[in-house]
């Protein structure tokens, strides 16, 4: 492994490197498309000298952090909501470059070791990737790196049967019956990406994280406003009973992805992988969340 550069990871991702952008100018709303459409939660904002240039990265959490403080409060007053939501989604993206102050760019060589990439992306959530001339070619992002990590297990395999209660980090949870803004909130002060989401006796129902944020309306301009604020387990469609499953029928099911102290490093690797998320709670057996290992943790054990 000690001999492997990024580039060698960038050919064994077997990924799209040329990843989709965009600038400096275009709105908000035009990113949340884009981020949804193509199931990421970051762009790289562009440069007008040309695509291989950049002025950085607009990520889920600088929107979360506009709407966080933007939309804490509503108002009474549809035209006052109306006009809120409009500055919203046409604000240029350059205004929100990295307001969440977690958007560090960082970025890696061609030719840098690999344990320059484990080390960074152990506490970032991606890294920016240069050629040989310097320029700019994409992202390697947490999940891509997992992915490689699994890929890989003969390089790695040493640390993939490590209990899972010895990795754990405490969890942060919320109720379904919550406002979804008071979750993105939560988001934003506690400077976590999601949230464990419990009934009324700690069980674990859901998990609502950053990226929810693109199950809101922008279009028409003022539907955002009524999404988050509804109670949570109406936005994620949390069924709790016979007369939920009943008015749900027709909806995807949303179901926690959880481990418990006893499961492997390498189970929640597949897990993480198998769902495409970023985080799995580890539960005890009445089904409530005792601690929580996201994609940064695991990287950290291979760092």
């Amino acid at each position: 492994m000690n001999t492997l550069t990024v580039k060698d990871v960038a050919a064994q991702c077997g990924v799209e490197w040329l990843v989709r952008g965009i600038y400096a100018e275009q709105s908000v709303a035009e990113a949340i498309d884009i981020m949804r459409n193509h199931c990421i939660i970051s762009l790289p904002v562009l440069s007008e000298k040309g695509p291989s240039h950049f002025d950085g990265i607009i990520d889920v959490l600088d929107l979360i952090t506009f709407c966080s403080t933007k939309f804490s409060t509503v108002s009474l007053l549809a035209e006052e909501s109306y006009r809120q939501m409009e500055e919203f989604a046409t604000k240029p993206v350059k205004d929100l470059l990295d307001i969440s102050g977690r958007n560090k760019w960082v970025a890696v060589s061609y030719k840098d070791p690999i344990s320059k990439l484990l080390q960074l992306l152990s506490t970032t959530h991606r890294v920016a990737v240069l050629d040989e001339e310097n320029n700019f070619v994409g992202l390697i992002t947490q999940s891509k790196f997992v992915d490689f990590i699994w890929k890989n297990q003969g390089m790695f395999k040493q640390h993939f049967n490590q209990k899972v209660i010895n990795l754990q980090k405490p969890v942060e949870t919320i109720n379904m019956k919550v406002f979804v803004i008071e979750a993105f909130k939560q988001i934003w002060e506690k400077e976590i990406s999601g949230l464990a989401v419990l009934n009324d006796e700690g069980k674990l129902m859901a998990n609502i994280s950053a990226s929810d944020l693109f199950k809101t309306h922008v279009k028409p301009i003022g539907e955002m406003i009524h999404d988050l604020y509804q109670p949570i387990k109406s936005f994620l469609n949390i069924r709790t009973d016979v007369k939920d499953k009943i008015m749900m029928a027709d909806l995807p099911e949303c179901v926690p992805i959880a481990v418990t102290a006893t499961d492997t490093l390498g189970s929640v690797i597949q897990k993480c992988l198998e769902n495409k998320v970023h985080r799995v709670f580890i539960q005890d057996d009445k089904s409530k969340p005792v601690g929580v290992i996201s994609l940064g943790d695991i990287i950290k054990q291979f760092a």
